[in-house]
């Protein structure tokens, strides 16, 4: 929409992140009992996750609007002078000019944040099975 002869608009928004990231930690244990003639006779492994993940995301937003409302100008009226009309006054003078002016302002801020993710994984095999637990 275009706005009216006079008028000027500014704005801007900002989005940030607040407290966003993650931490991962990871563990990996484990035992092997072979022999050199038979090989692999017993064989486990534990593996280990954790995830945390957090995510809070800010906006600040601002709006700024002005406009002339228009000027009026009253003509000059001679209070106890001598005169020509439209050539010369001698004496005071009352003048009286109008002028509005309207201005709006708005900001405003938010934040958004998600739940904290967490994750545990747990994770056991061996030689006879795959995977036991998760």
């Amino acid at each position: 929409m275009p706005e009216p002869p006079g008028a000027k608009s500014t704005g801007s928004v900002a989005i940030y992140c607040v407290n966003c990231g993650f931490e991962a930690s990871f563990e990996l244990e484990g035992h092997i009992e072979f022999s050199l003639a038979e090989g692999i006779k017993e064989g486990q492994a534990t593996f280990k996750g954790e995830l945390m993940a957090e995510l809070q995301v800010g906006f600040d937003a601002m709006y700024r609007y002005k406009q002339s409302l228009g000027k009026k100008h009253f003509p000059r009226v001679s209070l106890v002078g001598w005169e020509i009309p439209h050539v010369i006054v001698f004496g005071p003078l009352l003048t009286i000019d109008l002028q509005a002016m309207l201005e709006v302002k708005a900001e405003g801020m938010h934040a958004q944040s998600m739940p904290r993710l967490r994750a545990n994984n747990t994770c056991r095999t061996d030689t006879s099975r795959l995977c036991i637990g998760y």
